[in-house]
């Protein structure tokens, strides 16, 4: 009897403890991330960043975006407006793949903020204090971290990917604040 006793108690603590792993597995994947990115080391950044579901958020917020500012110039039959909309599509491509480069995200992610147009960051950040994450579960399979020194941002997104694995699949940096994050 106290074999079963014990055996029970042994396997109720096994799984309270792969409960409590797999609760705060994005932090590591996050730490992971925040690594790779502190180190420039770019093909391990990649495996933590699911680039196409990242490219179609971005993608997403510049375009409502875009579609605000239209609303708010007014007349959107105007002939002036519609071909400033179709030049500004035509652009979001390009900007998008700039802001989703793993340079960009590595920037992002360790500095908190998005390289300036023109400025490659190729120095290694020499920091020592540990960055935090706070966690927030919105789904079973998504997860909001936000670094605790910069509690406005940026958040990061990230998406399950099985029982441990967890992918980034958009930031909102301190910028886009006014626009609401797409999860």
């Amino acid at each position: 009897m106290n074999k079963k006793l014990l055996l029970g108690f042994g396997l109720a603590l096994a799984l309270i403890g792969l409960g409590v792993a797999s609760y705060y597995s994005p932090l590591w994947t996050m730490r992971q991330l925040y690594q790779a990115a502190k180190l420039k080391e770019v093909d391990r950044l990649s495996d933590y960043v699911d680039f196409d579901a990242m490219r179609e958020n971005f993608k997403a917020i510049v375009m409502t975006e875009i579609d605000r500012s239209m609303e708010e110039l007014g007349d959107t039959d105007n002939p002036f407006i519609q071909f400033g909309k179709a030049l500004a599509v035509t652009m979001v491509n390009p900007m998008v793949d700039t802001m989703v480069s793993p340079a960009a995200l590595a920037s992002l992610v360790s500095r908190g903020e998005l390289p300036e147009p023109g400025k490659q960051t190729d120095a290694v950040l020499e920091d020592d204090k540990q960055v935090k994450f706070g966690i927030d579960y919105t789904a079973w399979d998504r997860v909001k971290l936000t670094r605790t020194d910069m509690p406005d941002g940026p958040f990061m997104i990230l998406r399950r990917e099985g029982l441990w694995s967890w992918k980034l699949v958009n930031v909102i940096a301190p910028k886009m604040q006014k626009l609401k994050a797409l999860q």
